[in-house]
């Protein structure tokens, strides 16, 4: 598994993201995630940034995520 960690800190983004985060259960544990519309913003505002994107990674979370729409 593999996951991109965001603090909430002063970012009004990763603060709804934590407000609204997505519960999972893994085995016996409970995991939080962020819904995948802040991950989406996250990687724009990452290419907004840096100038690149993983256009294909978006993608493939959006399919993955779409049954929780």
């Amino acid at each position: 598994m593999r996951a991109d960690v965001y603090l909430t800190a002063r970012d009004a983004l990763n603060v709804w993201a934590f407000e609204h985060r997505v519960v999972r259960q893994v085995d016996d544990d409970e995991i939080f995630l962020a819904p995948v519309e802040a991950m989406i913003l996250n990687k724009l505002r990452y290419y907004q940034w840096e100038g690149r994107i993983g256009i294909h990674g978006i993608s493939k979370r959006c399919c993955a995520s779409a049954e929780t729409w």
